[in-house]
């Protein structure tokens, strides 16, 4: 995202005229040959604009009319050239950014700086030209991966090690990073080549931190998944064997040569060790027993 990006609040219709934040970063000289790129809020689901709509956050009267407006906005920035990002815009974040920041809620020029925010950059997502509910999908899922690393940070930044400095030290995370590694590769190998889902969970005192992804493996052992779902599954794992935490892993999916796949395992803070997928799918949270069940192919729900 270049650092001259237009900022644009999505919550109020297109009538409304859109304010825009400058001087949130440091300027660019700006090519003046192509438009700005824009980075848009969006609300990525029916329960968040409700929310939102609650609050008076909006004036759209139902989330159909919202997304009709979206794509419309979409085709036209396609359309005039130049890049297009978003990031999904929830309330409950946004209340968030403005009481730490001593912002008011409903002022626009407060949810420009809640979007544009540089240290939210892990959740802005490049429009690839996709049909709108894709990239809604899209925007969902990194802002998910962003709540987790959040969640990890404060783990690892509340502990004895880190109390002096406020940062867990490098070289332990190091040894922890490894040994998360080495675990996902052998739980990989022994499931052999094919498609799968995967889920890992981490069990603080503070309640279960959880992360999901698809993945495959091919016959040369090749992994292939998305980088930003491998950082966030490894940024768990290593914060499992960083702070000594009970979780689980459970691995679904299927395997040309051995059928279906199905395994999960128990973490005790020190390693792993087998345990019924079925048993590992009952301690999950609804959101991701509901992820694990759907089938990416649309045959049906999965089965541990």
């Amino acid at each position: 995202m270049a650092r001259n990006a237009r900022i644009r609040s999505t919550v109020r219709p297109a009538r409304s005229v859109p304010c825009r934040v400058h001087g949130l970063r440091e300027p660019a000289r700006a090519d003046l040959s192509a438009p700005a790129p824009t980075l848009l809020g969006i609300v990525t689901s029916a329960a968040d604009f409700e929310a939102l709509r609650s609050a008076g956050g909006t004036e759209y009267p139902a989330y159909r009319d919202y997304l009709r407006d979206m794509e419309a906005l979409l085709a036209s920035l396609v359309e005039a050239g130049g890049a297009v990002s978003g990031r999904a815009f929830h309330c409950g974040d946004l209340v968030d950014y403005c009481t730490r920041r001593g912002l008011p809620v409903a002022d626009p020029q407060s949810h420009n700086a809640y979007i544009g925010d540089p240290a939210a950059e892990a959740e802005w997502v490049r429009h690839q030209g996709e049909p709108l509910p894709q990239f809604l999908r899209r925007l969902a899922r990194a802002r998910e991966r962003a709540l987790v690393h959040r969640q990890l940070d404060r783990l690892l930044s509340e502990t004895a090690e880190a109390a002096e400095t406020g940062v867990f030290p490098l070289e332990l995370l190091v040894q922890a990073h490894q040994h998360g590694t080495e675990t996902l590769r052998r739980m990989l190998a022994a499931a052999g080549t094919g498609r799968y889902r995967i889920v890992a969970a981490l069990r603080p005192p503070e309640g279960p931190v959880e992360v999901w992804a698809e993945l495959e493996l091919d016959r040369g052992a090749v992994l292939w998944i998305e980088d930003a779902d491998l950082d966030v599954l490894g940024a768990l794992l290593c914060t499992g064997f960083a702070l000594g935490l009970p979780g689980s892993v459970l691995l679904l999916g299927e395997c040309p040569e051995r059928g279906p796949v199905a395994r999960g395992w128990d973490f005790d803070g020190r390693g792993f060790a087998r345990r019924s997928a079925a048993d590992v799918l009952q301690e999950l949270s609804p959101g991701a027993a509901a992820w694990v069940a759907e089938d990416p192919d649309g045959a049906g729900p999965a089965q541990p």
